[in-house]
């Protein structure tokens, strides 16, 4: 019983050792993301834009105003985008453009009119149980996203 109670105990402690508090990012944590094509090993990742290329988020619109306008002939090899705190992944976004026919249930960077939204699903006026659970699963990496946004002075709300 014994050693299973600090057995126990040393799992626990590594495991929240491990975990970044969110009112406790630290300020030299780099946030960027970067666009990735797992279809065609024989396009590298590239990161397309960085924390200092962003001007604000906004938490009502969802929209992500960058610095400078991406340009979606750059990316037709891509179809996710990879957020990053440093080196840990926060969470992954398709692409989404206003001509898609599909549906998505997951996050997705959608670019329209030269902005860029950062929603649920696509189209975004769909909801169901799945964008919901999907939603519920990245909610700790989402809340340290906007707090990094919010320390830098780039949330809007």
């Amino acid at each position: 019983m014994k050693q299973f109670l600090i057995i126990t105990i040393t799992i626990f402690s590594l495991t929240i050792t491990g975990c970044k508090p969110i009112d406790n990012l630290q300020d030299s944590s780099k946030l960027y993301c970067k666009a990735s094509n797992n279809f065609d090993k024989k396009i590298s990742d590239k990161v397309i834009f960085n924390q200092e290329d962003i001007v604000w988020f906004n938490t009502s619109t969802k929209e992500l105003k960058l610095k400078s306008s991406i340009d979606l002939k750059e990316l037709q090899n891509f179809n996710k985008f990879i957020f990053y705190l440093d080196n840990d992944s926060l969470f992954t976004a398709k692409m989404a453009l206003d001509i898609m026919s599909s549906i998505v249930d997951d996050l997705v960077m959608h670019f329209s009119n030269n902005a860029v939204f950062l929603e649920n699903g696509y189209p975004n006026w769909i909801v169901d149980e799945q964008r919901t659970k999907n939603k519920e699963k990245r909610e700790k990496n989402w809340q340290i996203f906007l707090q990094k946004l919010k320390n830098e002075g780039k949330l809007n709300d």
